[in-house]
């Protein structure tokens, strides 16, 4: 059985979220869509690895390591088009990612970074908050 990409990676990797349709190495990559990304999350290996591969891709990458900061980013930087949420964040408890929730700001994609051992509970409050679509977090970063 093959694996389906997700949504979000399909759209890093394609420029396209689209299900079906993956280019073939001949085909040319519109990112034109998908210009700046949020990444909130506390892990420092994870966040710079985004920054290196993202941004040799052409994109622009912003990253928080709490909900405060991501929020803060969010408003003073905005519109993003990929939001990258880890709900286990310092202060997520504090405050909401609305921003997600509303889909403002030229969002098109919402997505949750889930930990390896997520929770049904992480799992129901990620989507609740409005996310698209779950990334795992790979196990060594």
């Amino acid at each position: 059985m093959a694996l389906c990409p997700s949504p979000l990676y399909r759209k890093l990797q394609f420029g396209s979220a689209q299900a079906s349709g993956f280019p073939t190495p001949s085909t040319s990559i519109n990112t034109s869509r998908l210009s700046a990304l949020l990444v909130e999350n506390d892990r420092s290996l994870l966040r710079k690895f985004l920054i290196d591969t993202l941004e040799d891709k052409g994109y622009t990458v912003r990253t928080a390591w709490n909900a405060e900061e991501g929020l803060r980013l969010y408003c003073d930087c905005a519109p993003f088009s990929v939001v990258l949420i880890e709900h286990g964040v310092p202060q997520r408890d504090k405050v909401k990612p609305d921003y997600c929730k509303h889909q403002t700001g030229g969002i098109e994609l919402a997505m949750a970074i889930l930990k390896k051992n997520r929770s049904q509970r992480m799992i129901l409050m990620a989507f609740d908050y409005g996310n698209a679509d779950e990334v795992p977090r790979p196990a060594e970063l």
